[in-house]
């Protein structure tokens, strides 16, 4: 494979990565000893998120082997839920181990046991139904919270390198002052620091974004075939994280017009000149797909599957002629990558679908192409929203471009207009990749700017780090400023992600008059869930939203039910508190009522 040759030109220099000096070892040390100590104090006080349980129980499937043994429906690639499984690999916890029962919910049966009076199941039996139960963090030797605290270690340390590579990133294009302030933005943000603890994949998405648009950069700033192979493996990398880098093969593709046809061109090259370097150039975007595929299949560890099976409860496809009878039929047939494959379908067939979404008080089926940005009022630092108008406000004024910068400006944008066509509006969570390139490109105010300019962008970032310290350990429900009932404002894990279950314990200990009524938490999923009777066990009540409220007590109520948000419209029997202030907040987002002070409609 020849690499195309290059119209050289001394007006674009190729930008070098800073040598790892001891500003870099110092920015290393600085957010490993911010990450890691935040990340494990956040789960010593909060329990598993919403999600955390599907994401292990599939990773564990696919690491162990056991995929085949119950319906395994993925709406994101396996690979970041194999990397969040580990750490339960590396302890022995594994789900068909026998379950140990001072850490088993109390009162939820065990899988693997029979009722009084029947005969005991086989072993092999028992084991089967312990591997494929569900609550896999629960019944291990080591408990839930240790088994939460051991993955927010592992992925705060996974999350470093990403924090290293943003700032010689920007130390390359704006300088160092631009990458402190960067650097210092991303550990203040509270969206970040709330999703690299808990089990999840975003900031693991966010990360793979980060390592493969930099890749990307690398080899065309200096193309070699070292640099495409690991280009292309870093992108099949990010892609099986989560499907927020499913337009990863379109941003190289942007890369390669900037490269090999805007940039020529403006340098003043014939188009003569780009057309004789065609041929090898279509050479390298064959190279990088056929390396990118490969990869992909590499690290699914081979896998041959039917495609078909990851999105059979989405089953809206109909065929109606005999092209679609084919693709029908394709999908049913076992392919390399399978499960990709199946799991792209059911990520675009759930995204054509949407979801019923919530934005200052209105209500979508679809959501809204402007949600996101939208969003960003409600959820960025006001002192990170300085850095930026500041940044906006110094580019008009200079007007000057950075060499390197488009490697910024392209994956921003590129995901800013993504998200435009997401229909799929719930979490701001997903929005990490075109946010953190924004707060890269932010940088870019303190680049040349005098001594006014660094002192406000300072004090912004300042700022918002002592906000985001005034929610700790609650950024999930991180507001830039009070709002009167913001949970009809915005929802889902934007609040409530059910993070908050085991805060319910403290705050009835600080509340001793509450031993003597009657306790009822109505929490988003509207069941008790593990987490719900290991936590708090018989000192509540748990109800299901749909059913009606109770007449008198104490209700914690997630605020996602109070919206009614996943409630067919006028059947939420509380939509009557939606006009209602409660009387304490627990974690940020648990919202508590006095129902005997409360006439009922």
């Amino acid at each position: 494979m020849s690499e195309p040759a290059r119209v050289e030109s001394n007006a674009q220099p190729t930008v070098k990565l800073p040598r790892w000096d001891r500003q870099a070892w110092l920015c290393l040390i600085i957010a490993t000893a911010v990450l890691v100590p935040r990340s494990w104090l956040v789960m010593r006080s909060e329990n598993e998120c919403l999600d955390a349980d599907d994401h292990l129980r599939r990773g564990l499937a696919v690491l162990l082997g056991t995929r085949n043994q119950f319906a395994m429906y993925f709406n994101d690639p396996p690979l970041g839920q194999m990397i969040l499984a580990l750490p339960m690999i590396a302890t022995g916890s594994i789900p068909a181990h026998p379950i140990d029962v001072a850490h088993w919910p109390p009162g939820m049966s065990m899988p693997g046991e029979r009722a009084a009076g029947e005969p005991p199941a086989a072993a092999e039996r028992a084991a089967f139904e312990r591997s494929v139960r569900k609550g896999v963090l629960y019944g291990h030797a080591w408990s839930p919270q240790a088994l939460n605290q051991l993955i927010a270690v592992w992925k705060a340390l996974l999350f470093v390198p990403a924090m290293a590579l943003v700032f010689q990133w920007c130390r390359a294009i704006y300088g160092s002052r631009a990458a402190w302030l960067t650097q210092v933005m991303m550990l203040a943000d509270p969206t970040i620091a709330a999703h690299v603890p808990i089990a999840a994949l975003d900031s693991l998405a966010l990360e793979g974004v980060l390592f493969a648009c930099s890749a990307i950069w690398r080899y065309f700033e200096q193309p070699t075939r070292a640099k495409l192979v690991r280009a292309s493996f870093v992108c099949a990398v990010a892609m099986l994280i989560k499907h927020t880098a499913v337009i990863m093969p379109g941003v190289f593709l942007l890369f390669a017009a900037y490269y090999w046809i805007w940039r020529p061109r403006r340098e003043g090259a014939a188009w003569r000149e780009l057309r004789s370097t065609l041929r090898p150039r279509l050479n390298v975007l064959a190279a990088a797909f056929l390396i990118g595929c490969l990869s992909i299949w590499a690290l699914l560890l081979f896998d041959v599957s039917v495609p078909a099976e990851q999105f059979q409860r989405l089953k809206v496809f109909r065929p109606t002629n005999a092209i679609e009878d084919v693709i029908d039929n394709t999908l049913l047939r076992r392919w390399p990558a399978g499960s990709y494959i199946g799991c792209f379908l059911s990520g675009a067939l759930t995204n054509q679908m949407g979801q019923r979404a919530l934005l200052f008080g209105r209500f979508s089926d679809t959501g809204w192409w402007y949600y996101f940005p939208a969003l960003m009022l409600l959820k960025v630092p006001i002192g990170i929203w300085v850095v930026f108008v500041l940044a906006v406000a110094t580019s008009l004024w200079r007007r000057r471009v950075h060499p390197g910068e488009i490697s910024i400006v392209i994956p921003l944008l590129a995901w800013v207009v993504f998200f435009m066509f997401a229909h799929i509006n719930y979490g701001f969570r997903h929005y990490l990749p075109p946010y953190v390139f924004m707060m890269m490109w932010a940088g870019r105010s303190l680049a040349g700017g005098g001594r006014a300019v660094a002192v406000i962008a300072w004090i912004g970032a300042v700022l918002a780090m002592i906000h985001s310290l005034a929610f700790h350990p609650d950024y999930i429900s991180y507001v830039n400023y009070p709002r009167e009932r913001v949970w009809m404002q915005m929802t889902d894990s934007n609040l409530d992600w059910e993070q908050s279950i085991r805060q319910i314990g403290p705050w009835l200990d600080a509340h001793p008059e509450t031993a003597k009524r009657t306790v009822y938490v109505v929490p988003r999923t509207g069941r008790a869930g593990y987490e719900g009777r290991y936590n708090l066990d018989d000192r509540v009540r748990f109800l299901e939203y749909n059913k009606p409220p109770p007449r008198e007590g104490i209700v914690i109520i997630s605020p996602v039910c109070v919206c009614g948000v996943y409630t067919e419209p006028g059947k939420n029997v509380y939509e009557f508190l939606q006009s209602r202030q409660p009387i304490d907040m627990i974690g940020h987002c648990l919202l508590v009522y006095d129902f005997d002070q409360i006439r009922h409609p």
